[in-house]
C-alpha cells in the first residue's frame, strides 16, 4: 500500500542518515587528537600558551598516561612538591575566598585532592600556571600583545559555529540551508 511504501522510504532515509552519522563518528574516533592538531596548525607556539594547551615539555608524561589509564595519579604529592600549587590549595582550604561561607569550596577541594579526579586537574595545573606566566609577560609588551590578539582573532574563523553547523548540515544531516 501507499502508506507502507512511504514508511519504507522514511525508514530507508533514516537508515542512510544513521549510516552517514556512524561513518562520521568512526572518522572522529580514528583521530582523537584532530582538534588539537588543527589548533596547533592555526596558532603559533606563543599563542598556544595563551590557550594553555599542554605541550610535551610542560606536562609530565606520567600525568598524560595517568589521565588515560587513571592509575598512579597522586595529586597530594604534586601539591606538596609544587610551591605555587600548594599556595593555591592553602588559600582555598583556609577560607581566604569565602570568609562568610565556610565550607563553600569543600567539594571542590576534595575533588582536586582525589586520585580519582577524571580531569587530573592538579596534574595539569602546573602547565596552566606556566602558560599564565607566558601570557603575563606577553601582555607587558602592548605592541606584541596587540599583534597576537589580532592574529588570534583573524585565525579563529575555522572554529566558528557557522562553519561547524554547515559541516554538520552537509556531512551528517544532509540538509540544505534555508538562507
Amino acid at each position: 500500500s501507499a502508506s507502507d511504501a512511504e514508511m519504507r522510504t522514511a525508514v530507508e532515509t533514516m537508515l542512510a542518515r544513521l549510516e552517514r552519522e556512524h561513518a562520521w563518528a568512526q572518522e572522529l574516533r580514528a583521530d582523537l587528537t584532530h582538534t588539537e592538531r588543527e589548533i596547533a596548525k592555526l596558532l603559533s607556539a606563543c599563542d598556544a600558551a595563551i590557550h594553555a594547551l599542554p605541550t610535551g615539555d610542560r606536562v609530565d608524561m606520567r600525568l598524560r598516561v595517568a589521565r588515560i589509564a587513571k592509575q598512579d595519579y597522586r595529586p597530594n604529592e604534586i601539591i606538596a612538591a609544587d610551591e605555587d600549587i600548594s599556595g593555591v590549595m592553602n588559600l582555598l582550604e583556609s577560607g581566604h575566598f569565602n570568609p562568610d561561607h565556610p565550607g563553600l569550596f569543600d567539594l571542590l577541594i576534595g575533588g582536586l585532592r582525589s586520585p580519582h579526579d577524571p580531569w587530573v586537574t592538579i596534574g595539569d595545573l602546573r602547565s596552566y600556571i606556566d602558560a599564565q606566566a607566558v601570557v603575563g609577560k606577553a601582555y607587558q609588551s602592548v605592541s606584541h600583545w596587540n599583534q597576537m590578539s589580532i592574529l588570534n582573532t583573524a585565525g579563529s574563523g575555522w572554529f566558528s559555529s557557522d562553519r561547524t553547523i554547515k559541516q554538520y548540515a552537509d556531512d551528517i544531516w544532509d540538509v540544505r540551508s534555508l538562507v
